[in-house]
């Protein structure tokens, strides 16, 4: 994992609270707590992806501990606006390399066992392609359902396929590269340099990052465009 302090970014006591919390609500089911996602790679702080290790899952889901831990915190620092959090037992980490990537190479530790150590590293190669598995199945569910959410969940949406799109495009370099990142300008301008027929779309794609206000169906019909676009590459490049 990277050893980047989230708390020092954060400079507020978050994760001390957070382990008293945790362990107070989950008792002898916890196991380990991570940071994830964006927060890791930037300054921006706002939004709090976490991962939630127990050692069985029971009657515990993501949206109850998620909701617990935003109603805690919400009230005591006010650059956090929600916590996103993936609920996960030991044993389906064991057996998923997606999970394992997800902790050794995209989270940081928090507090709790150790779990990164438990996992064989990663290379830069076919063993970290996961996003062009599941492009096809979230790029058609992203664009059927965004015409029937409001406003704001249509913004959460189509930052959500952007950010899926633009990482996709560099999984199809990633071995050529020899290196992983989740920096979505160097996914798009690795990507170009190998691929660059579709620096243009790429780079209008990456227009749309953090922007509230444009065209859903500008937006739909980019995507689906770029899209498709990996999807051909995709299966030209691993599976013939």
């Amino acid at each position: 994992a990277r050893h980047i302090s989230c708390r020092q970014q954060l400079n507020s006591g978050v994760s001390t609270e957070c382990s008293v919390r945790l362990q107070t609500l989950l008792g002898d089911s916890f196991v380990s707590f991570y940071f994830r996602g964006s927060q890791l790679f930037s300054e921006r702080v706002s939004d709090f992806d976490t991962i939630v290790v127990l050692k069985e899952i029971g009657n515990y889901n993501s949206k109850s501990i998620s909701t617990e831990l935003n109603g805690f915190f919400s009230n005591k620092y006010f650059h956090i606006n929600y916590f996103d959090t993936l609920v996960l037992d030991k044993e389906s980490i064991k057996n998923n390399r997606n999970y394992q990537f997800l902790i050794k190479v995209l989270s940081v530790h928090v507090f709790g066992d150790l779990l990164h150590r438990e996992y064989v590293g990663f290379k830069p190669d076919r063993d970290v392609v996961f996003l062009l598995d599941k492009l096809k199945e979230k790029l058609e569910h992203v664009i059927r359902e965004i015409y029937h959410l409001s406003e704001m969940d249509k913004y959460k949406a189509s930052n959500y396929l952007f950010k899926f799109l633009i990482r996709s495009a560099f999984e199809l370099v990633v071995i050529k590269e020899g290196l992983y990142t989740r920096d979505l300008n160097t996914c798009q301008f690795l990507f170009s340099r190998h691929f660059p027929q579709f620096e243009d779309v790429s780079l209008k794609l990456l227009g749309y990052y953090n922007k509230r206000k444009f065209s859903i169906t500008d937006f739909t019909e980019l995507a689906n465009k770029f899209g498709k676009i990996l999807l051909y590459e995709y299966q030209r490049t691993f599976t013939s």
